[in-house]
């Protein structure tokens, strides 16, 4: 397993990925969109990419195999935004984007995903809050949005080298 990759970006991947196959008529972005690119609307639009930084809280060090460790509990802060030509374009959108977010109803609102390039680890995404963009600057432009703030968690894990125990097998013969 290999646990090399920055964790909220292995997050966000995984997220991006998800989204990309679950909503397949969108496109995906993983990051912000460049200010001097005008986004080709024709089908909605996703945005995906982590805000601020890592929240971790250590906890208990616990053996996940031969060779990993759990050490703490990260907390990833992630931004997604839906973006459409129309309002009503926009409401499909956010209510498909809702529904994308909860792969496992009816037992708990949360999307469960695996983050194959952080050592397949399981992550939790929670919807913090959400809603449209206000002040409306980029409706004139033809392009509406939606934001979602989530909350993803995942364990921060490390691996190590078990020591190595060697044993010496001398017969003792007396003198």
């Amino acid at each position: 397993m290999s646990f090399t990759r920055d964790p909220a970006a292995a997050v966000c991947e995984a997220l991006a990925v998800y989204l990309a196959a679950t909503l397949p008529t969108y496109a995906v972005l993983r990051g912000w969109p460049e200010s001097d690119v005008r986004l080709d609307l024709a089908y909605p639009v996703v945005s995906v990419f982590n805000v601020g930084a890592l929240a971790d809280e250590t906890i208990q060090p616990t053996t996940l195999d031969a060779t990993t460790l759990a050490l703490g509990l990260l907390t990833i802060a992630i931004q997604l935004d839906v973006w459409a030509a129309y309002r009503e374009t926009l409401d499909a959108a956010v209510q498909a984007v809702s529904l994308a977010l909860q792969n496992d109803l009816p037992w708990r609102p949360a999307l469960y995903l695996t983050a194959t390039d952080y050592g397949g680890r399981t992550f939790v995404v929670t919807r913090e809050n959400d809603g449209p963009e206000r002040d409306g600057e980029t409706a004139p432009l033809g392009q509406w949005r939606h934001t979602f703030t989530l909350s993803a968690s995942i364990e921060r894990v490390a691996t190590y080298a078990p020591p190595v125990v060697v044993s010496i097998d001398t017969p003792v013969t007396p003198s």
